[in-house]
């Protein structure tokens, strides 16, 4: 009679942990990882409401926040297509990222994408509160986006290097590194 209880039990603790994925709502998946730390980062996790500090090899999701201090930088590894270096006194949300399978390959000592699936159209979107993000994108594929937002702009990517600054509220600077990047106002 125990054992039947306890297998119920453990029964009932199975279904609560998969209803989520039951019933078509967010779970908490990894969409981004932390590859390095220096100085002083931290992070706001959304589940949690509250701010820690970020360590090599910390996992993040859609909706998490991260923000460096002085004299402090983090690099991301995003949903495996894209490294992000967030620079001192910067604050960056994750607030929309696709999750798609790809086959790995080495890309600036980074494991990123090989090839994307076409006819997705999904989107890789962070806003940038204040502060300097340099990116490194590997692959978008033709009907996907990878944005970064600022409070007055977005700077979308096709595969290349980019880095946003937003200086205040109505200063935000693109400069594309390498390949090509749109910028338009938001309006």
């Amino acid at each position: 009679m125990a054992k039947r209880i306890i297998l119920s039990l453990l029964g009932v603790m199975i279904s609560i942990s998969l209803c989520p994925y039951a019933w078509g709502q967010d779970s908490t998946i990894e969409t981004a990882r932390v590859l390095r730390t220096k100085g002083t980062t931290m992070v706001y996790h959304h589940d949690s409401a509250e701010w820690s500090v970020a360590k090599k090899e910390m996992r993040l999701v859609q909706s998490d926040t991260i923000k460096t201090l002085s004299g402090s930088e983090v690099d991301l590894l995003v949903e495996d297509i894209a490294v992000i270096r967030l620079k001192e006194n910067s604050t960056l949300e994750l607030a929309e990222i696709a999750m798609e399978a790809a086959k790995p390959v080495e890309f600036s000592r980074a494991i990123l994408v090989e090839e994307r699936a076409a006819g997705t159209g999904e989107k890789n979107i962070f806003k940038l509160m204040k502060g300097r993000v340099l990116l490194w994108v590997r692959y978008v594929a033709q009907d996907s986006a990878f944005e970064v937002h600022t409070s007055i702009g977005v700077a979308g990517v096709r595969g290349t290097r980019f880095m946003v600054s937003v200086f205040n509220e109505d200063t935000t600077m693109v400069a594309a590194l390498e390949g090509v990047i749109e910028v338009r106002n938001i309006q």
